[in-house]
């Protein structure tokens, strides 16, 4: 048995791995043997790892035998080369033997009875044995038709093709935006606000910020497993998109560097927010104050003071856009002390808070024991809700690959938000999915996998402190740095449950020939009266059409008789039940008083 696994795991055939959901696997079972000599005596013990027989399946491959045989002929032509070149024949004892040559899929078994590592859900994943070295070979590997995965990059959370379809809950929203800017326009507190950190909000293409809840989820069905929690990796078509706390602050614009020192990122109990006096200052002694409230607030009182509506704006752009942590979005206590200083405000890492409120919604959930099958949950659902600035992921979608700019169901205009005269966002349909998988099918899609990035000169400027490095994303990171071109089979791994959603272009039919050859024109014979009479006595003869209406008259009669008679009698009835309601002392039922009337009808 040991000598099986060690011949097994020489030969690269299997690899021990993490299993993955939705991926079924093969059991195998261990086939004892006695191996005796030509004399009946015992020369060894012999054990070999098989498939279980259940798995096969009666009329696919129930009787089939899935063996290495060896052919009596091929030993006879063997025998009949070496006696023709007068070859030698020597005779070996092969311990393993494989029926079939490289796998192109991957197949996963149980661990051998005996051998079981102590480690959770473990499996042994059955992969092709490599001809190659990939850092080197993998252009030769692909011109030459071998579409293996690369289990040196990143596996996939759903299989190539196979991610799902479904909509998303976002609880930002970025028409506040527009709202700010015809509201307090024309004003120093709108001027204010510009130049400061929040200022490059005001600049993003308006007609990109329609949020496009299928291409969010689209990008995030892709995502690639990695072990840094504080980066999303997505694949489009085949090649990888980095979406990071870089990639964030260089298309909001927001400050990405360090938190202060003593800073807690959760968010505090809303419970004692009347008796704090910043939030009695900002809002009175309401409790419970929404941001709709707030934006009527802003819009409508003609009398409020600049610093007030400065700190209603802050507070607007904060909860409602870039940290949005509720369907029904409310005033954050903790912001409403922290804009009582404005200028403090502004120095604050906004970019790195709200881009970790987004991020984790986003990942696999690491406070449950399944992270990844506890994602691909969530994905499947009809809705998913998202936290912090989506948004931004929408965006690098779009710099990221511009041929998805043309599904846009808009005017073309390079309108940002500042330059918009109404309060709110351009109004237009929904991104459609079928549109999504249309351009990710074109030949000639160009894919930027890293954007670049513009820095800002703050201490720790889009760096964690907890970074995790992961050797497959380093690899995958220097395949991209020497302008590697990826193809969809490289990516392994990925739940492969669901069904393979791909762009099928509608074929064009050809314009008809007018030249072409036209069918010959039959004359038809008139059949003889005789043949007509022999066909008619097959049939037999109906009334005429005057002597079935007449029938379907006095149908017709007969219903509308009866359908009078219940009518009188439910009347009948009524009458009964209201007299049975008057009288209550009255021990005769309505059934009673029905057939005395029916006996004195008869009568």
């Amino acid at each position: 048995m040991v000598a099986e696994l060690k011949s097994i795991t020489r030969n690269k055939t299997l690899e021990l791995v993490d299993r993955l959901t939705g991926d079924k696997h093969i059991g195998v079972k261990w086939i004892y043997k006695i191996k005796r000599k030509a004399d009946g005596m015992m020369n060894k013990y012999k054990a070999r790892l098989v498939k279980k027989g259940y798995v096969q399946r009666q009329r696919i491959d129930f009787d089939e035998v899935f063996a290495p045989v060896a052919r009596l002929e091929t030993i006879w032509l063997l025998i009949a080369l070496a006696e023709t070149n007068c070859w030698e024949i020597h005779h070996l004892d092969m311990k393993t033997a494989f029926l079939n040559g490289d796998l192109k899929e991957l197949m996963y078994v149980t661990q051998p009875e005996g051998f079981e590592k102590k480690r959770e859900k473990i499996e042994f994943m059955c992969y092709p044995k490599l001809c190659m070295d990939y850092t080197k070979n993998l252009e030769c590997e692909t011109r030459s038709g071998n579409n293996k995965p690369d289990k040196r990059l990143p596996p996939r959370l759903f299989a190539t093709d196979r991610s799902p379809t479904g909509r998303l809950n976002i609880y930002s929203k970025p028409d506040i935006l527009p709202f700010i800017q015809h509201v307090l326009m024309n004003t120093k507190e709108l001027q204010y606000i510009k130049n400061s950190c929040f200022g490059k909000l005001f600049e993003l293409p308006a007609r990109q910020c329609h949020v496009s809840c299928k291409l969010i989820h689209a990008f995030l069905t892709r995502q690639l497993l990695c072990e840094d929690n504080n980066t999303l990796w997505t694949v489009f078509r085949s090649d990888p998109i980095r979406f990071g706390l870089q990639e964030f602050g260089t298309i909001t614009g927001l400050p990405c560097g360090e938190f202060p020192t003593d800073y807690d990122t959760e968010l505090e109990v809303q419970s004692n927010n009347i008796s704090d006096p910043d939030w009695v200052k900002l809002f009175g002694k309401e409790k419970i104050v929404t941001i709709a409230d707030l934006r009527h607030k802003l819009e409508t009182d003609a009398r409020m003071l600049g610093w007030k509506k400065l700190q209603l704006a802050l507070i607007l752009i904060v909860d409602s856009v870039l940290i949005a942590h509720q369907q029904k979005t409310r005033p954050t206590l903790k912001y409403v002390k922290m804009v009582q200083s404005v200028d403090a405000f502004f120095q604050h890492p906004w970019g790195r808070e709200s881009f970790l409120k987004t991020i984790t919604c986003m990942k696999p959930p690491q406070e449950c024991k399944d992270p990844i099958g506890e994602l691909v949950c969530l994905l499947r659902q009809d809705s998913f809700r998202l936290k912090g600035f989506p948004l931004a992921l929408q965006l690098l979608a779009f710099q990221a690959v511009p041929q998805l700019q043309t599904i846009i169901h808009a005017p073309v205009d390079t309108l940002s938000i500042s330059q918009l005269e109404e309060p709110h966002l351009p109004l237009h349909s929904n991104i459609n999915y079928v549109d999504i998988l249309r351009v990710e099918a074109e030949q000639n899609l160009a894919v930027t996998s890293l954007i670049q990035i513009q820095s800002q000169t703050q201490p720790g400027w889009g760096v964690w402190t907890d970074f995790v490095a992961d050797e497959r994303i380093t690899y995958m990171e220097n395949l991209i740095a020497n302008h590697y071109p990826f193809k969809k089979h490289l990516w392994p791994g990925g739940d492969r449950s669901g069904l393979i959603l791909i762009y099928v272009p509608h074929e064009e039919q050809p314009a008809p020939n007018r030249n072409a050859l036209k069918p010959r024109k039959t004359l038809k014979k008139p059949s003889s009266s005789r043949k007509q009479k022999r066909i008619n006595n097959y049939f037999p003869r109906t009334g005429s059409t005057r002597n079935s209406n007449d029938q379907v008259f006095q149908m017709l009669t007969k219903v509308s008789t009866q359908v009078s008679k219940l009518r009188k009698e439910n009347k009948v009835l009524r009458q009964l039940i209201k007299r049975r309601k008057s009288r209550t002392h009255s021990k005769r039922s309505a059934f009673h008083s029905v057939i005395c009337c029916s006996k004195k009808a008869h009568l």
